[in-house]
């Protein structure tokens, strides 16, 4: 990693589609569109319009940052794709970056130091994936790791505590489901550490759940 180098920084795991061209926290490009039908055809438009805006080129960039899931499977699927060809034809390494932990640090900064608080996202109709957090001084730390439980037992194991993400469940619930792609970029520069891939041939979103196709039985 080179400190004056930019970082590209993907978000594509829900319904927002977007980029961010992460200079430092005073300097940085950031450009979405919501709407969850749109990413194969708007991705790539969005990071030229974001190039051109920074005025450079992806051979200019550092490496490329990309949220990493769960979330949507199809979401997931075109962001690594285009990533890793981005990647590819630049030279540049890639960085996975977890979505929950990236949408973590982007609600830290309205939680109080030191409470507790969830994010929770919809696998299905029954099942909720679900980690926690606590505020730190700096950002934040990770106190369980990432797990599906049943939607219905989520008030159970939340309790009373502050609760993010697009779950249904019979309480209050901030409904903030995925990070801007600023905040992508910002996990990758203060977590990223020695993260970053150059052999990403094999490279995958990070599903969780198994992807089954509709229709099709596992034999």
């Amino acid at each position: 990693m080179q400190e004056n180098k930019p970082i590209l920084a993907i978000e594509t795991s829900e319904r927002l589609c977007g980029a961010s061209i992460y200079f430092s926290d005073d300097k940085h490009y950031e450009f979405s569109l919501v709407n969850k039908n749109i990413h194969s055809e708007k991705l790539f438009e969005i990071i030229d319009f974001l190039i051109k805006s920074a005025g450079i080129k992806v051979a200019d960039l550092d490496y490329i940052a990309v949220s990493n899931g769960p979330g949507s499977f199809t979401g997931l699927r075109i962001g690594v794709a285009a990533v890793k060809g981005l990647a590819l034809g630049a030279g540049l390494s890639l960085m996975p970056v977890p979505t929950f932990e990236a949408l973590a640090l982007q609600v830290s900064r309205f939680v109080p130091e030191g409470a507790f608080y969830y994010v929770a996202n919809k696998v299905n109709t029954d099942e909720v994936y679900l980690q926690k957090f606590q505020k730190s001084k700096e950002h934040f730390d990770l106190t369980e790791a990432l797990k599906i439980i049943k939607k219905s037992d989520v008030p159970s194991v939340t309790g009373a505590e502050l609760l993010f993400g697009n779950a249904v469940v019979e309480r209050d619930i901030r409904r903030v489901s995925c990070p801007d792609p600023l905040f992508v970029a910002k996990w990758a520069k203060y977590f990223g550490g020695d993260k970053l891939l150059t052999d990403y041939d094999f490279f995958e979103p990070d599903y969780i759940k198994e992807f089954l196709i509709k229709g099709v039985k596992n034999v």
